[in-house]
């Protein structure tokens, strides 16, 4: 319970922050990085689903592994340099370390998501840069093979293979639906 009030009281602050020197200063400036994150986020996410689907086809599960960092993807690079932004993911059980939240900020606003009390998506105002957030949603069967219940949707060869590409990972458990984590987009020029 105390972890709940915990991420509440953070996540409060977070939304109570109001614009900065040079930040969106209007909610027609949000709306617009709103429009552009949610454009940028679906695009990184059907690429992502693209290549990881055929990845899947092509090799399997196990195969489909090394397809699934989409910071080390070059079409999502092509994606960051387009919109002049950063695409990254993030989760509070995370698979591949890089995607760890960027702090208490970020992990309250992760929960709230996978507890249901946020829904849709989140734009951020930090200091030089606005930040979108869209929920990552588990709404693919063939997700289960990889975020699903260890020896019910992931097979022992394929836990062998995520434990063996990502010795920390706590990215399994999930169920059909369940929130994995969030697309961010960050827009470091507030001038756009």
């Amino acid at each position: 319970m105390k972890k709940i009030v915990f991420s509440f009281a953070v996540l409060s602050i977070c939304f109570a922050c109001g614009p900065q020197a040079g930040s969106p200063d209007s909610s027609k400036d949000l709306a617009a990085y709103s429009a552009k994150g949610k454009e940028v986020a679906s695009l990184a996410q059907q690429t992502f689903f693209q290549e990881v689907n055929d990845a899947l086809n092509e090799g399997g599960t196990e195969y489909a592994l090394q397809f699934m960092h989409p910071i080390d993807n070059p079409k999502i690079d092509s994606l960051d340099r387009v919109y002049e932004c950063t695409i990254g993911r993030t989760s509070n059980k995370i698979r591949n370390v890089a995607n760890k939240p960027d702090g208490p900020e970020e992990l309250a606003l992760i929960e709230a998501y996978v507890n249901g009390k946020v829904q849709g998506d989140t734009v951020l105002v930090r200091n030089d840069h606005v930040i979108y957030y869209q929920p990552i949603l588990l709404s693919m069967p063939a997700c289960l093979q990889c975020h699903g219940q260890p020896g019910v949707d992931i097979t022992d060869s394929t836990l062998a293979a995520i434990h063996t590409l990502y010795p920390d990972d706590q990215a399994t458990g999930y169920k059909l639906g369940d929130v994995r984590g969030l697309w961010k987009v960050t827009f470091k020029d507030m001038a756009q």
